[in-house]
């Protein structure tokens, strides 16, 4: 194999790595802001709210950056004359990593909604 091969299956396995690991932080950073939300720890709940929102679309540009890189440099092997790699399944990762964050944001939308109407019509 030729070192430009190497190199783009390097680069390929070192997104996947950090694509894996940004998701983790998320999920930590999530549950975490989910625990404070529900807690009555004294802070807003719209503004935690808030912060789920945007903290979920961050990490999903994030994500969306480093799966660029992994497409151009899959697709770099490819012009090197690589094997073709076969596909496991119907469903990508990057399609349930976007269903994830699709329903982090949709949640903390409610959530967010919820404590809004919570603040004009206290209960």
């Amino acid at each position: 194999m030729n070192d430009l091969y190497k190199e783009a299956r390097a680069d390929v396995r070192f997104f996947s790595g950090l694509m894996f690991g940004q998701l983790t932080v998320f999920l930590a950073t999530s549950g975490w802001l989910i625990k404070i939300f529900f807690d009555n720890s004294g802070f807003p709940r719209i503004l935690i709210a808030q912060t789920g929102i945007v903290v979920t679309i961050a990490f999903f540009v994030i994500n969306i950056r480093a799966r660029d890189w992994v497409e151009a440099s899959r697709q770099q092997t490819k012009e090197n004359s690589a094997p073709k790699l076969k596909r496991r399944g119907n469903i990508s990762a990057t399609y349930a990593t976007y269903f994830l964050y699709g329903y982090a944001v949709a949640a903390w939308v409610l959530l967010f909604i919820i404590s809004v109407v919570k603040v004009l019509k206290p209960f």
